[in-house]
């Protein structure tokens, strides 16, 4: 939401610039998933409440007041974003502002270990990106992407068939309470604002627990100079 300016307009048609958070103008972003785009417009007046958007991208929560907004990008694709300013300005008018939104990077050099119930998993998060979320399935069970925009909590969400186990800014994780001599698939996503890259996996096999045989121990003994062989079963 924002709020229309009374404020008489110059003699010419705001535009929109990109900025930083602070809205200071910057060059054209790289923007990615889930990102917070911040914009503003070069004359503090003759924007409205009315707002169109062309393009396959899509935005959320168009927030702030003029000649501050900023949105969230909530998918991948490019879209232009125009206001109907007409109220006081001369010249051309409705003004607009466009985005590209890019898949976000996946964590990358997923790895793991298994022991006899349990499964030691490594990673590499972006540079830039540093959450990632790891989900286990039993092996080549169906897999369910994660739903965009959704918030999801390691040790209690589902999703689909396969169970958040860990979801933070580490780069290792240590799986626990596994069934012995069993495999599980693991995917690592990258997370923006609940917002999720694809998933990268990697597959761990736990070891079989063995039972320790019983050795029964027959001596040697000797009777009458005569010898018995011992023996071990």
């Amino acid at each position: 939401t924002f709020e229309e300016e009374d404020t008489p307009c110059d003699p010419q048609s705001p535009t929109f610039v990109h900025t930083n958070s602070s809205y200071n103008e910057i060059s054209t972003p790289t923007y990615y998933l889930g990102d917070k785009a911040y914009f503003k417009s070069t004359i503090n007046c003759c924007l409205t409440g009315n707002w169109s958007k062309t393009g396959t991208g899509t935005y959320k929560t168009l927030t702030g007041g003029t000649p501050n907004f900023y949105l969230t990008l909530s998918s991948v694709g490019s879209f232009t974003l125009t206001n109907a300013a007409t109220d006081g300005c001369d010249g051309s008018t409705s003004p607009s502002i466009s985005f590209t939104t890019n898949d976000l990077p996946a964590p990358t050099s997923q790895s793991g270990t298994g022991s006899t119930t349990s499964a030691t998993l490594n990673w590499t998060p972006n540079n830039t990106y540093k959450t990632v979320m790891v989900v286990r399935y039993a092996k080549d069970a169906a897999v369910t992407a994660p739903t965009q925009g959704t918030a999801y909590t390691a040790g209690s969400s589902k999703i689909g068939n396969g169970t958040v186990v860990y979801k933070g800014t580490g780069t290792s994780y240590t799986n626990t309470g596994l069934t012995a001599g069993s495999s599980y698939d693991y995917y690592f996503y990258t997370v923006n604002n609940n917002y999720y890259s694809a998933g990268v996996k990697t597959t761990v096999s736990t070891c079989t627990s063995l039972t320790a045989p019983t050795l029964t121990i027959t001596p040697i003994t000797e009777c009458n100079n005569t010898y018995t062989s011992g023996k071990i079963v």
